[in-house]
């Protein structure tokens, strides 16, 4: 089921290709973070009337979680680096932020027994792939749901409308 938004504000057009929702174990709060931060940069990192793809699928017992984007992309010096605290790329540094989101949402994927991969290419844009165990019974659940990713995508769009 696709969404878009952005379209009349300016900033990046957001599609989202949701998947059959899948429950995930972990933290809500952590789990939204780390997806959040992921939608922020590459709102952060893309041109205005670039494009941002949000897609979630589910493989095997794992919830997969995808955000593409057509922005600045990185080098593979920068790659290298991207999961470091406070470290931020030279082209970066005047854009807002601290350097703490790719180490945050790294942090938050092994806390839950799951996974981030990075694939960039400088000036061509970024894939981040997150990847998550499905729960277990004996796991608390997060349900990776069509209308959570939604209003994520439109508090990280700063409260734009969905078309």
């Amino acid at each position: 089921m696709p969404h878009a938004t952005g379209a009349q504000t300016g900033s990046p057009i957001v599609r989202a290709h949701l998947g059959a929702p899948g429950p995930v174990s972990g933290s809500d709060e952590l789990n939204s973070r780390a997806i959040g931060n992921l939608v922020d940069n590459a709102l952060k990192f893309s041109d205005p009337a670039g494009a941002i793809g949000v897609t979630t699928t589910v493989a095997d017992v794992t919830a997969v979680i995808q955000v593409r984007d057509d922005g600045i992309g990185m080098t593979t010096d920068q790659l290298s680096h991207a999961f470091e605290r406070s470290w931020r790329a030279d082209d970066t540094r005047t854009t807002p932020g601290h350097g703490l989101g790719l180490a945050l949402v790294q942090q938050i994927m092994n806390a839950h027994g799951g996974s981030v991969a990075l694939d960039s290419q400088h000036g061509r844009g970024t894939t981040v792939t997150l990847r998550l165990p499905l729960r277990t019974r004996w796991h608390r659940r997060f349900e990776l749901s069509h209308a959570h990713l939604i209003a994520l995508f439109i508090a990280s769009n700063h409260g734009h409308e969905t078309t």
